[in-house]
């Protein structure tokens, strides 16, 4: 870890810009030894698990950086919602929290268990740097991942391409955190919106000439619907990188012709696996190839099972999911064509029993989004005395659209294209798409009350 901020060049190039503020590369490693210093003061030591509560901002990636350096275990929480922040910490037994106020440094020491989790005990035996990350948490308690910091610093390239780049999935997000070391590594811009509100985020583009955007489908969706896009002269843009979640292929192709000059690229990563290296098919296609050096993947009935170097040392909360060749099922269901591409179907958790019969809700909203009258659509099962469980669309439409007439044109769609189970029981209609705070639809919550 230490080697790779050493790697830094400390110059005037812009690092970060950050609250519309630029921060040099020579001002990012000052703030970093300056946070160094503190954290000594106070007694961090090598080991001690610590909360960076917050956002992306400078100074958080300083802290970061800094806590990295005295080989701790970091343990970033973006949320703001106080039940969930103090669960988190109690399941991560941190030892401090660290936040900001006005970019002043906020130390508190947290009570803890004198009982540390095992898995800890082990790490510490042959590890220096941690990272602890949460999955979502839509199912149920968030699982915590443990993962070794080292490895992600020691899988990053050598990257001649310096870009700028606004840094859009959150800091606590194996996506953000990516984003963040690949372009610092490279001698790039990090730009750091101060919302993940679409016209900001454009302006932010324009303003700062971003050339990458790691996004979601659903924010790119968003976007389009809102046709915010034609505000803002977005010239700049090369590349739009997107995961998260299955992108539809209808709204790739819109996207592709809005925006004939940038390259759009499907990315692929779990927080209990990492980020893999992705090649897709065409500029046009779903489908990609998974690779690089330390990684190896198998399907079994139809879902994605990875061997990773870059896997997390284990769930602090949880069982250990890998088979006992080291493999980790993913709980995505692919297709894979006849030259060894893969295209991800969706989650397992959100397949739709249907008399025993399962319905991939992306397939659904695929052929329903066809329809010009769609701007954007969730597919997910509901509850059904009979079959156990039924196909339900919430749809949005323009304002000036007729609901019953939509409503029959879209079951005479899934008709035409779909199996008669696949085909929604249910049509409603919602004035927006319900999505999470990582922008990512919300299949597994309760939208009868929306509608």
């Amino acid at each position: 870890m230490k080697k790779f901020i050493d790697s830094l060049v400390k110059d005037k190039k812009i690092a970060i810009i950050f609250e519309d503020k630029k921060y040099t590369y020579e001002k990012l490693i000052d703030q970093i030894s300056e946070f160094e210093l503190k954290l000594i003061e106070i007694g961090i030591k090598k080991g001690n698990r610590v909360v960076i509560l917050g956002d992306h901002s400078f100074y958080s990636i300083a802290l970061f950086f800094a806590l990295s350096n005295l080989n701790t275990v970091i343990i970033p929480i973006a949320s703001s919602n106080e039940v969930d922040i103090n669960s988190k910490i109690e399941i991560s037994q941190a030892e401090f929290t660290f936040k900001f106020s006005n970019h002043k440094l906020i130390t508190e020491k947290n009570k803890i268990t004198n009982v540390i989790n095992p898995l800890y005990k082990k790490f510490y035996q042959d590890k220096a740097t941690g990272l602890v990350l949460f999955s979502s948490g839509t199912t149920g308690v968030p699982k915590a991942m443990l993962l070794d910091l080292e490895v992600f610093f020691n899988q990053l390239k050598s990257n001649k391409r310096s870009y700028i780049s606004l840094v859009f999935l959150m800091f606590d997000h194996i996506g953000g955190l990516n984003t963040l070391l690949q372009i610092l590594n490279a001698h790039g811009t990090l730009v750091i919106p101060q919302s993940r509100d679409g016209g900001h985020v454009l302006k932010m583009i324009e303003k700062h000439s971003v050339e990458l955007l790691p996004t979601s489908p659903t924010f790119l969706n968003l976007i389009l619907i809102s046709e915010a896009y034609k505000e803002y002269n977005l010239y700049s843009l090369r590349y739009i990188t997107y995961g998260t979640e299955p992108m539809p292929q209808t709204v790739l192709n819109k996207l592709i012709k809005i925006f004939p000059n940038v390259k759009f690229k499907q990315t692929y990563g779990l927080s209990e696996l990492g980020i893999m290296k992705t090649e897709s098919k065409s500029p046009n296609s779903l489908y990609m190839k998974l690779g690089g050096e330390g990684f190896d993947y198998k399907i079994i009935e139809n879902q994605l099972f990875i061997k990773s170097d870059t896997s997390m040392f284990g769930y602090l909360n949880s069982d250990n999911q890998f088979d006992k060749e080291g493999y980790f099922p993913t709980g995505d269901i692919v297709d894979q064509d006849e030259d060894g591409y893969l295209r991800v179907v969706g989650r397992i958790k959100e397949f739709i029993n249907i008399g025993g019969q399962k319905v991939t809700p992306s397939e659904v909203e695929g052929i329903i989004l066809e329809l010009s009258e769609v701007l954007d659509v969730i597919v997910k099962g509901e509850r059904n005395a009979i079959m156990g469980e039924m196909v339900v669309a919430y749809a949005v439409i323009a304002r000036s659209e007729n609901q019953a007439e939509i409503k029959q044109k879209i079951i005479k769609r899934c008709e035409a294209n779909l199996e008669s189970y696949k085909v929604p029981v249910k049509i409603k209609f919602l004035d927006k798409i319900i999505f999470s705070e990582r922008f990512k639809k919300s299949r597994l919550i309760n939208l009868e009350e929306k509608t």
